[in-house]
């Protein structure tokens, strides 16, 4: 974490050096009740998705936080069309641009999130990685993006925003399903270039896709613009993680539960069930030989699981 440090002291003085400062010359008060059903709205949706896969999809928890999300949403929805100033004007949802790059930059994000945060894993546990070592390997994603940018900006002019966004779309879909391919002994040359395909068409897409939602929006109101590509961001990469974790989770606990029951004591099979981290932590703890059936048990079912994940992803993004 200390690595971040530095860099963060450099963007600061760089916005404080080269960045121009705007502001809305109009005064506005705070949309107090808009910002609060917002939060409720879209804490419910996602605990409710994080949380079915444990407690049951059909449970009065799961079923209640998905009415509690409908109804603040429904209700942020009402609160923003009758107030003055509202913190997001619905209006601009009416625009085909501006809502069509809202989404799609959700979905990008829904699908690069998850993929990192199943990545780390896969690297850590199953290849038996460093932390450090794990870093580094994502890295060649964010060194395609930086690559992609600049290289939108040539291409834009020459087939526009709606053909190169497609493309960047597909180019995603294709690095993730190559991912689909990855095995519990797969190589990191594969790793990387799935990686970095899936890098590069996220520096494809998003620089257009940021560049539309915030030409849709009056110039008075270029922060709005900029919050909801913000939030679409982090709900996308939310969600992604809380929809495609919950699936993966529990078809890792079906493949142990399978490929362990009656192999291992229950005592066992259950802290296996709870994840391949624990599985490992636990296999730490056993002989030999029924730590090596723990281990390559939990390794396989989780590989198997997250290649699904990334199936729905790609899939999700087509």
């Amino acid at each position: 974490f200390w690595m971040h440090i530095p860099f963060v002291l450099a963007a600061l003085a760089g916005l404080m050096l080269i960045v121009p400062e705007s502001r809305d010359q109009r005064s506005r008060s705070l949309d107090i009740p808009g910002g609060l059903l917002a939060t409720v709205g879209l804490f419910a949706l996602v605990y409710a998705i994080i949380r079915g896969g444990e407690a049951g999809w059909t449970s009065s928890e799961i079923l209640g936080s998905f009415g509690v999300a409908v109804a603040a949403l429904a209700a942020f929805a009402i609160v923003e069309l009758r107030t003055a100033e509202p913190m997001l004007p619905l209006k601009f949802f009416r625009r085909l641009d501006f809502t069509g790059s809202v989404i799609v930059i959700g979905l990008m994000m829904f699908a690069m999130f998850v993929s990192f945060f199943f990545l780390t894993q896969y690297f850590q546990l199953v290849q038996g990685r460093s932390a450090l070592q794990a870093g580094l390997l994502i890295l060649p994603t964010s060194g395609a993006m930086m690559v992609g940018a600049p290289v939108s900006w040539m291409l834009i002019r020459r087939i526009g925003p709606r053909a190169l966004i497609t493309v960047a779309m597909l180019l995603m879909a294709f690095g993730i399903a190559l991912l689909t391919q990855v095995e519990v002994d797969t190589s990191t040359l594969y790793v990387i270039t799935a990686l970095a395909t899936f890098g590069l068409a996220g520096g494809l897409g998003m620089a257009p896709l940021t560049d539309t939602v915030m030409a849709a929006v009056p110039i008075d109101d270029a922060g709005i613009g900029s919050a909801v590509n913000d939030v679409t961001r982090e709900l996308g990469g939310a969600l992604g993680i809380a929809l495609i974790g919950s699936l993966v989770n529990g078809w890792y606990r079906s493949d142990v539960e399978s490929s362990l029951t009656g192999q291992v004591p229950a005592e066992v099979l259950e802290l296996t069930r709870e994840g391949v981290g624990v599985a490992t932590l636990a296999a730490g703890q056993l002989p030999a030989e029924l730590a090596a059936t723990v281990t390559a048990a939990a390794n396989l079912a989780f590989v198997d699981a997250m290649t699904n994940g990334f199936i729905v992803s790609a899939a999700i993004l087509i």
